[in-house]
C-alpha cells in the first residue's frame, strides 16, 4: 500500500488509482485504506474535500481497523484536529476482516500489549509465528488449540507480526504493538 503513496507523492495518479482499484473488496480494512486514500488523493491533487468526506473519514480513524491510523492523520491534516487513539472494547467480538479467512472469528487482544497477549479463535490454531518489523522471528510455537497466551513481557518495545496458522491450512497474520 506505500506504493499508492509514492504514485501520489510523484503526481502519478492513474497508477495510484489503479492500485487503490485493486484492493480487495470483502476485506474491511482494504476497503477503508481505499476510502481515505480517495480522500487523500482528492486533497493532494488540489479538489475540494466535501464534508461528508471528512465525516467519513472520522468515522473510519474512530474505528478498530489499521487503516484507522491513517484516516487519524489525514482528519488531522484536513481539520486540524487531533483524535483520541480509541482502544477496542475486548468484551465484545469484532466483526472479521475477512471472509476468505479460515480464522473468521480470530480476537488478538489486547492490543497494544506490555505483557501476555490472548489469542481465541473458532479453530484450533496449528502453528504461531511472531516475527519482529525487521522480518526475524522471535518466537514459534504449536499450540494445537482454539485458545493461546503468548508471553511478550520480555520482547523488546515495537511492532510484532503474528503468523498464525489453523488445523486447515488456513492463515491469518495480525500486527502487535508492544509497549
Amino acid at each position: 500500500m506505500t506504493f499508492i503513496q509514492t504514485y501520489l507523492l510523484r503526481g502519478d495518479y492513474g497508477n495510484a488509482e489503479a492500485l487503490l482499484n485493486s484492493l480487495s473488496e470483502d476485506n474491511a480494512n482494504q476497503v477503508q485504506f481505499k476510502q481515505v486514500q480517495e480522500v487523500n488523493m482528492k486533497r493532494i491533487k488540489g479538489e475540494e474535500v466535501y464534508s461528508r468526506e471528512i465525516d467519513l473519514v472520522q468515522t473510519i480513524a474512530l474505528g478498530n481497523e489499521p487503516a484507522s491510523g491513517y484516516a487519524r492523520t489525514l482528519y488531522s491534516i484536513l481539520t486540524g484536529i487531533r483524535l483520541p487513539i480509541h482502544f477496542p472494547d475486548l468484551d465484545k467480538s469484532s466483526a472479521p476482516r475477512s471472509s476468505k479467512t479460515m480464522f473468521k472469528s480470530t480476537m488478538i487482544y489486547p492490543n497494544p500489549t506490555s505483557g501476555v497477549v490472548y489469542i481465541e479463535a473458532n479453530a484450533d490454531i496449528r502453528e504461531i509465528k511472531v516475527v519482529d518489523i525487521s522480518g526475524k522471528q522471535v518466537l514459534k510455537m504449536s499450540p494445537n488449540s482454539s485458545r493461546v497466551e503468548v508471553d511478550m513481557s520480555t520482547f523488546e518495545y515495537g511492532i510484532y507480526i503474528f503468523h498464525m496458522v489453523d488445523q486447515n491450512g488456513g492463515v491469518e497474520k495480525r500486527k502487535m504493538i508492544k509497549l
